[in-house]
């Protein structure tokens, strides 16, 4: 009977946990969705700026958009990704540097899941969304 309870728990307790997360310098920085948007004028980034972005807040209250577009590095830059483009239905849509790609997702919805398990790959030294953040004064 306890062994029941405590399976049934352990499955409460996971639908309900935050599963929303991107990896920074090897942890997982969790996200929770939010209706609060960023002003484009504000954006970064604005030149891939769109109203097609979902808005999450990290747990610093920090907001961040995400389209359909993720940034890689790889770790050597004779690095095929190919295999990457295919497994997860991907396109290249600049090469920024030597090693750093932005590639497009087909499906927005799935960029953060993409984002993750391409960061778990043995090539890829970062992945993420390419967040739109608020611009902030240095």
């Amino acid at each position: 009977m306890i062994k029941k309870s405590l399976i049934i728990l352990f499955f409460f307790e996971l639908s309900f946990s935050n599963n929303l997360y991107y990896f920074k310098n090897n942890s997982k920085i969790f996200l929770e969705p939010t209706n609060t948007t960023i002003n484009s004028r504000y954006i970064s980034n604005s030149n891939t700026y769109n109203t097609n972005i979902d808005y999450y807040k990290t747990n610093n209250d920090v907001i961040l958009g995400v389209s359909d577009t993720i940034l890689i590095k790889v770790t050597n830059e004779n690095t095929d990704i190919s295999s990457y483009l295919n497994e997860f239905d991907l396109s290249i849509k600049s090469k920024l540097g030597k090693k750093i790609y932005l590639l497009k997702t087909k499906n927005k919805s799935l960029t953060i899941d993409i984002a993750n398990s391409l960061y778990l790959k043995e090539n890829i030294k970062y992945a993420h969304p390419n967040f739109l953040k608020k611009r902030i004064k240095r």
